[in-house]
């Protein structure tokens, strides 16, 4: 299938998201079997042309799909959609469905008697996607957008059903090992559980079809974040962003690989990729900010998270780094205020619940810091609380073997958020510690 854009009076960065939005749609239309149907019966890719025409009013986007058979120019189908780009996921999803359906309607052809060994692996006919797990997969991709612990959680029951409905979908499997490794940095579960799970899905969405970038990314953080193969993920990241050059998430997730190895300006230019690609990507711009504060230009990066929190106050990633950013440099009254607020939006979240220890440890409120730190042994008795939480805690009540003891845990509980936390301040008491240095070389990162 070729797909092309239409020229019309579009801002630069908004053509450069509807380019990025089609090599989405090209992705996920790869995995329907009516269009693999095609592919197999040997059709020339340009044998369906989708036509997309957009006009832009301010921050509006018209899109006008046709879908067209080229060989007799007839027209299969078209529609028109109009959306703010905050919603083109939205309308991502609803574009593709709409062509799948369309499709289901064309006549089926009888495949060659000879391919290669590659193509029938990869373009073998599967059986007609079941329509609850696509629907379930759509689910699951609107709640993932939203990055809660709340939504990621439905998100991951919405993609277990598409991967069980539909086994052989390679994006369903990609974007549930998204999931699971997002849910690591909320410790909604163990985190060895949600790697191993994460790690499966990877694989095969990999083994079903290595041409999907999204795969290639979920593969890369497993191999940097929980196999601590550092260059190994930084190769696949280069393979998923081969795949797809437009593609934010992948640069956002790169660059905090980047970072945790402790390469702060690689890292930081790998973020900065994002803002060019999707400037209203607000995940990715809140962790633009973060390599800006990894990098020493912390006045811009606060500039950016304190406009984010204004801006959008029920947001939660901009209030963490934010909160981070004000312990290091001894605010604490202000990072009270932050953590109070990220607890607000993530209930009894332990890390958050230590690192509001630590505030008040810093105003020398010690018996908040202390209560802070009890109310996270009883979180525990009903949650998972990672070794990063439990050391931070512990550093607030000036428990250094305590500390300590949480910090030898990281490697065999497989704590990832670990390699990011690690720069953080309040730890530096401990440092210098064998128990500290030999972590780090367990996780194969430099010292700091």
């Amino acid at each position: 299938m070729e797909l092309q854009l239409v020229p019309g009076y579009l801002d630069e960065k908004i053509r450069q998201r509807l380019h990025g939005l089609l090599g989405e749609i090209a992705g996920a239309l790869s995995q329907t079997t009516k269009y693999r149907a095609h592919v197999q019966a040997g059709a020339p890719t340009g044998e369906l042309l989708l036509k997309i025409a957009a006009q832009q009013w301010n921050e509006e986007i018209l899109l006008t799909a046709q879908l067209t058979e080229v060989e007799n120019d007839e027209p299969l189908w078209s529609d028109t959609y109009r959306f703010d780009l905050l919603q083109s996921l939205a309308v991502q999803l609803r574009l593709v469905r709409d062509i799948v359906t369309a499709l289901t309607a064309l006549p089926k052809r009888r495949s060659p008697a000879e391919r290669s060994d590659c193509m029938a692996r990869t373009l073998a006919e599967p059986s007609i996607l079941d329509p609850v797990g696509y629907e379930a997969y759509l689910d699951g991709r609107f709640l993932f957008a939203q990055r809660s612990p709340r939504s990621l959680s439905a998100a991951r029951t919405r993609f277990e059903v598409a991967c069980e409905l539909n086994p052989d979908f390679a994006f369903a499997h990609a974007s549930l090992s998204r999931t699971c490794r997002f849910l690591t940095i909320f410790e909604t579960g163990e985190p060895g559980h949600l790697w191993r799970l994460a790690e499966h899905h990877a694989c095969r969405a990999v083994e079903l079809d290595p041409r999907i970038s999204e795969a290639q990314s979920s593969l890369a953080c497993v191999q940097a974040r929980y196999q601590w193969r550092w260059l190994d993920g930084c190769a696949a990241y280069e393979e998923a962003l081969r795949l797809n050059p437009s593609d934010p998430e992948t640069y956002c997730d790169y660059g905090v690989a980047l970072l945790a190895m402790g390469e702060f300006n690689e890292g930081a230019r790998c973020l900065e990729r994002v803002l060019a690609l999707d400037p209203r990507y607000a995940v990715g711009r809140a962790t633009v900010a973060l390599g800006r504060l990894m990098q020493g230009r912390r006045s811009e990066a606060v500039a950016m998270l304190e406009g984010m929190t204004e801006a959008m106050p029920d947001f939660l990633t901009p209030w963490i780094y934010l909160g981070i950013d004000q312990l290091n440099t001894e605010h604490w009254a202000k990072a009270e205020v932050s953590f109070l607020q990220a607890l607000r939006l993530a209930p009894d979240n332990p890390t958050f619940v230590s690192l509001l220890s630590q505030a008040y440890a810093g105003q020398n409120r010690m018996e908040d810091a202390v209560r802070a730190v009890g109310k996270l042994s009883v979180i525990g008795r009903d949650r998972y609380v990672s070794p990063t939480a439990r050391a931070v805690a512990a550093m607030a009540v000036r428990d250094d073997d305590a500390a300590l003891l949480a910090v030898e845990c990281v490697v065999n509980e497989r704590d990832a958020n670990f390699a990011l936390y690690r720069r953080m301040r309040v730890l530096d008491p401990i440092r210098e510690h064998p128990v500290f240095i030999a972590t780090l070389q367990a996780m194969d990162l430099q010292k700091l």
